[in-house]
């Protein structure tokens, strides 16, 4: 059984936009019953008269989740307690995660129903399980509305596409904006299943990254919100209680309480000072110590000078791999990707790499402007052995490292990169080289790179006017790494809107300038592939503002399914996404 989700009340209070003096507005069903029968379960002893099944779907921070109490219990005993659930017309119930819950003085069990659908009906059946005593109860709920205003309730379907094997992916966690945020409107973290709908969600004004943990809690990393500005994740500082806050970690518990400690990062006294978060978390998949990689950029001084389009500046924005324990208020260094790839004077940024500038200021009120970022790592990946891949996009480069910290290999395009990265493996063809990869993971035995080749470094590639841009393209890819030869031969592509695995690939594809994933799904052979800033261009793909999550068949060579969903509207767009087996620990349960 997995380990129980401790929560913090008085977090959770405080994330609720409803407080629970509205308690008694809640919609609240119940139904006493005597020695209850569910479908094929034997009869229940039932040792008190009655036994009463309750919902609020008022109180819990999260969207379209209701708290369940069953009566009846032995005040201080200990049950296992699991809710059956079944929307009305659904071919399939849910069974929630068997909860270890503690009866309270007035003999209440409490947990709570997850993945519902907003407003629909439902029959829900509670079971506690105590040695020989058990207790029974059934009820009807109708799910509560989704609040998004008055554009979106959530009974509507979210996406505006879904073709395919539905049973492909069970649901993705994605970035949404739900009608007019500087109203009534909504944004954060929703869950959207394989028809579509919007089944669970987590309010958060400026999203940067998120990931679950293993025991269905979910980590956040997001920026203070700046009133009338649009948030930039890992840019800008917010001052707030006397501090430049520039990022902040969070773990919430599914229901949407604080489970877990918040880790701000503040940028104090002059702008050489500068700290921030990246627009990335990922679960260690190594310790047994629960733990949160991710991305922290300062800024570092060069007595020599760091070239930059011909002209030296002797500052330039830098990074770190990081590693947070949930609850601690620092993070510990994994890599530290400047000692590695140091600027300096005999390096310069080539015409086909990206450049950006950023202004970066602490609270000593000072600015400093036009500070060059060197790196811009944007994607962490820890091995089972404790390995660290990490790509680093204004260098064109994907590097791993060792548990110890220790440089294993390289791969870098052969054209481009600040940083001039020597890379130990080559391409196969250098026409199939990445160009600004993201978000790199490898297969369980190292062999098979997987990583979304944005294409914004790629040679030829330019803005000539507004939303038309030339040799852009992107693509996922995966990569065969001979470790004989010290190769890296392009396995498959994915791209959008031609392609879909076909050979060869041409600048009729369609663009994404930032972000994306690619990571192959618990199903052997599938993978997920997912878009999330596709930009407007010249060439006529028709994706507006939707972002845009396929399941691939690396084995059959196929898109097996495909959902598009607007993408959210602040920064650039959705950075990342992530396949989902649940929310809180449910399945599909068949009666």
């Amino acid at each position: 059984m997995e380990a129980p989700i401790v929560e913090d009340p008085s977090a959770a209070a405080a994330t609720s936009r409803r407080p629970r003096a509205a308690l008694a507005a809640a919609c609240v069903c119940t139904l006493l019953v005597f020695c209850a029968r569910i479908d094929g379960l034997p009869r229940a002893a039932l040792a008190s008269g009655t036994n009463a099944l309750t919902f609020d779907c008022e109180s819990p921070a999260a969207e379209l989740v209701c708290a369940a109490a069953l009566s009846g219990a032995e005040p201080g005993a200990t049950y296992e307690l699991t809710f059956v659930y079944r929307r009305k017309g659904a071919p399939a119930a849910f069974r929630s995660r068997p909860l270890n819950a503690t009866a309270d003085a007035a003999g209440t069990l409490s947990g709570h129903l997850f993945r519902l659908r907003a407003r629909a009906a439902y029959r829900v059946e509670a079971t506690a399980l105590r040695g020989a005593r058990d207790i029974r109860a059934s009820s009807t709920l109708v799910a509560p509305a989704f609040r998004g205003g008055a554009t979106f309730d959530g009974t509507d379907r979210f996406a505006t596409k879904v073709d395919g094997n539905a049973s492909a992916l069970e649901l993705v966690l994605m970035g949404a904006t739900v009608g007019d945020v500087e109203s009534d409107g909504w944004r954060g973290l929703v869950a959207v299943d394989a028809e579509g709908y919007v089944v669970w969600g987590l309010a958060k004004n400026a999203l940067c990254a998120f990931a679950k943990l293993e025991d269905h809690r979910f980590v956040v990393s997001s920026v203070p919100a700046m009133a009338g500005a649009q948030p930039e994740c890992a840019s800008q500082s917010v001052f707030r209680d006397g501090r430049s806050l520039t990022s902040r970690l969070e773990v919430f518990a599914p229901s949407g309480g604080l489970a877990g400690g918040v880790f701000a990062e503040a940028c104090v006294g002059e702008p050489k000072n500068y700290r921030s978060l990246s627009h990335l978390v990922a679960p260690s998949a190594a310790l047994r110590e629960e733990s949160i990689l991710t991305v922290e950029s300062r800024v570092e001084l060069y007595e020599s000078g760091v070239v930059v389009q011909k002209a030296a500046t002797r500052a330039a924005r830098v990074d770190r791999v990081v590693r947070w324990v949930p609850g601690n208020d620092a993070v510990a260094t994994v890599v530290d990707l400047a000692s590695t790839f140091p600027a300096g004077a005999t390096r310069d940024y080539e015409p086909a790499t990206i450049f950006e500038e950023n202004d970066l200021t602490c609270d000593g009120g000072e600015l400093s402007r036009h500070v060059p970022y060197w790196m811009h790592a944007d994607g962490v990946y820890e091995t089972a052995a404790g390995g660290v891949l990490v790509s680093v996009r204004n260098f064109n480069a994907v590097a791993l490292f060792d548990a110890n910290g220790g440089l294993a290999w390289t791969l870098a395009a052969p054209h481009g990169g600040s940083g001039g990265v020597a890379s130990n493996f080559t391409f196969a063809d250098e026409s199939e080289a990445f160009y600004a990869p993201h978000a790199p993971v490898l297969s369980a035995d190292g062999a098979r790179l997987y990583a979304v080749d944005d294409g914004t470094a790629r040679p030829g590639c330019a803005k000539q006017r507004d939303h038309v841009f030339v040799q852009c393209w992107s693509r996922a890819v995966a990569y065969d790494l001979d470790f004989g030869s010290m190769t890296a031969a392009l396995a498959w592509e994915v791209e959008l809107p031609e392609g879909f695995g076909e050979d060869g690939f041409a600048a009729a594809d369609a663009y994404n300038p930032d972000g994306g994933r690619v990571v192959p799904l618990a199903t052997p052979g599938y993978v997920l592939v997912a878009f999330g800033n596709l930009h407007d261009n010249a060439r006529d793909a028709a994706f507006g503002q939707d972002s845009v999550v396929l399941v691939y068949d690396e084995v059959a060579a196929r898109v097996v399914f495909e959902l598009r969903a607007p993408r959210s509207h602040w920064l650039a767009g959705d950075f990342t996404f992530e396949a989902v087996g649940s929310i809180a620990g449910e399945a599909r349960h068949r009666v």
